[in-house]
C-alpha cells in the first residue's frame, strides 16, 4: 500500500520566515497538528508510521512500538492508541519484517539496533526533538535499545509487559509446560529439563503446542484471544498478506534475542520509566520486570490485575488513564520539538 502525503513543514517553511518570533514554538506546533501516515527509509528499507491526534503546546509526541516478533501497530490503533492521541500525539509504527512496512530477505537486516534505527529515522522525519517511547513485549527491548542509543532524545519510557532478559524466557518456558494440556505435559517437560539452549528449547515448545493453546495462555480471559487475532487478522486481508516473513524472527534470533539483558546497561536509563504489568502475564516474568524497575534509577510500577501479556487490549481504559497520568506528571514541562 503507497500513500502520498504533503510535507506540511516544507509548506509552512517560507511563512515561518516572515511571522514574529513570538510565534515560532506555536507554528512549528501547528506543522505536527495533522494526522498523517506513509514511510520513511532507512538504509534502503521502507517504515510504515501513522501519526494521530493533535498535540497541546508543551505535549511530547508517544511513538508506539509492538512486540511479536511479527505483530502489528494496528492492535494499538484499535485500543489504547486514539484515546491516548486525545492528549497528546500518537505515532504508530510495524516494525520491518512485519504489517505495512518492507520486508528485507536478509536476516542480518533485523536487530534490536537496526530496529531502533528505524524509530530514529521516524523521529528525523517528523522534526521531533524528543519523543515518549512506549513499546510492548519484545517492542519493549527495541525502546530501551532506543533509548540508550540515542538518551537525548527520549523524554520517557513505558514498557508493556517487557522482554528484559533470558530470565523471561526461561520462565515463559517454564509457564508453557506448566499450562500444557495433560497429554502433552511429560513431553514438554523433558523438552524443558534437557541440556540445550534456551533458543533450542523455546522453538521445541512452540512447534509442541497448539498455537491457538499458547495464545489462550497470554491472556486473564481466554476470549480476548480472539479479539485480538481478528484485529490482526484484518489487517492481514487488508494487506494482502502475512503479517510477518520469517526473515524478521531469525535475524531477530541470530542478532542476540535470546541473549539480550536489559541489566547490563540499567544504570544508563536515567529517563522516567512507567512499567505496565499484567498479573497474569505468562510470557514474561513479572518478578525480572519489578526487579528491574527498582533497579533503575526513575522506575515506576503499574500491576493491572485483570490482564495477561496484554493489558492495552483486556484494560484500555486502566493502561491509558495510567499513560496519561505518568506522561503529564512528567513530560508536561519539557520542550516537545525543535
Amino acid at each position: 500500500m503507497k500513500t502520498l502525503f504533503v510535507n506540511i513543514r516544507s509548506v509552512l517553511s517560507i511563512f515561518l520566515l516572515i511571522i514574529v518570533p513570538q510565534l515560532e514554538t506555536q507554528s512549528q506546533n501547528q506543522v505536527l497538528n495533522c494526522d498523517r501516515e506513509g514511510y520513511v527509509t532507512n538504509s534502503g528499507v521502507r517504515i510504515w508510521y501513522k501519526v494521530e491526534g493533535t498535540s497541546a503546546l508543551n505535549s511530547i509526541p508517544l511513538i508506539m512500538i509492538h512486540g511479536g516478533p511479527g505483530a502489528t501497530a494496528r492492535p494499538f490503533e484499535k485500543t489504547i492508541g486514539p484515546e491516548i492521541a486525545k492528549e497528546r500525539q500518537v505515532i504508530y509504527m510495524d516494525n520491518r519484517g512485519s504489517g505495512r512496512s518492507d520486508r528485507p530477505k536478509d536476516p542480518s537486516k533485523y536487530s534490536f539496533a537496526i530496529l531502533a534505527d528505524d524509530v530514529e529515522a521516524i523521529r528525523k522525519e517528523l522534526g521531533i526533538e524528543k519523543l515518549s517511547v512506549f513499546g510492548h513485549s519484545n517492542g519493549g527491548s527495541t525502546a530501551i535499545t532506543y533509548a540508550l542509543k540515542y538518551p537525548n532524545n527520549v523524554a520517557t519510557i513505558i514498557l508493556c509487559c517487557p522482554l528484559l532478559s533470558p530470565t523471561d524466557f526461561e520462565m515463559n518456558m517454564v509457564h508453557k509446560v506448566a499450562l500444557t494440556p495433560l497429554d502433552q505435559f511429560e513431553q514438554a517437560r523433558a523438552i524443558y529439563k534437557s541440556n540445550q539452549s534456551n533458543e533450542v528449547r523455546f522453538v521445541k515448545l512452540l512447534e509442541l503446542i497448539d498455537i491457538k493453546t499458547r495464545h489462550k495462555f497470554q491472556y486473564y480471559n481466554p476470549e480476548n484471544s480472539a479479539v485480538l487475532d481478528k484485529i490482526q487478522t484484518d489487517l492481514g486481508k487488508e494487506i494482502g498478506k502475512g503479517l510477518m516473513d520469517p526473515e524478521l524472527i531469525e535475524g531477530l534470533i541470530s542478532n542476540g534475542l535470546f541473549e539480550f539483558n536489559a541489566f547490563n546497561s540499567a544504570n544508563e536509563l536515567t529517563m522516567p520509566v512507567l512499567f505496565l504489568l499484567g498479573r497474569y502475564d505468562s510470557e514474561i516474568s513479572l518478578d525480572n520486570a519489578m526487579k528491574f524497575a527498582l533497579t533503575i534509577s526513575n522506575g515506576h510500577i503499574t500491576l493491572l490485575n485483570n490482564s495477561g501479556h496484554h493489558p492495552y487490549l483486556e484494560e484500555t481504559k486502566a493502561c491509558m488513564q495510567q499513560i496519561n497520568a505518568f506522561l503529564l506528571r512528567h513530560s508536561a514541562n519539557l520542550t516537545p520539538r525543535k
